[in-house]
């Protein structure tokens, strides 16, 4: 007979984010929110092990904002213009 048993338990906080990603002041208010939260819970909470925060980290291009993808060779995938700045940085 199967037996389920749990394990690593947690409490997962969503927090509202009135930016949309992209914007720029999403991540540093983000980042603020989070902290805020987690100030919040230590004050009004016993039993925390431990306490933080996490997030996706996404490499993006400055220019286009595209995924950061490269070939073999190192050169960007995204646009003319990370290629542009690639091919500079070489020339040095």
């Amino acid at each position: 007979m199967k037996v389920i048993k749990r394990n690593n338990f947690r409490v997962v906080i969503d927090p509202e984010l009135w930016y949309k990603e992209g914007h720029q002041r999403y991540e540093t208010d983000a980042i603020k929110i989070c902290n805020d939260i987690i100030d919040q819970v230590k004050r009004h909470c016993d039993d925390i092990r431990n306490i933080g925060f996490e997030s996706d980290i996404n490499e993006v291009c400055s220019h286009c904002g595209y995924t950061w993808e490269v070939d073999e060779s190192g050169l960007p995938q995204c646009c003319n213009k990370a290629q542009e700045e690639f091919n500079q940085s070489k020339k040095f």
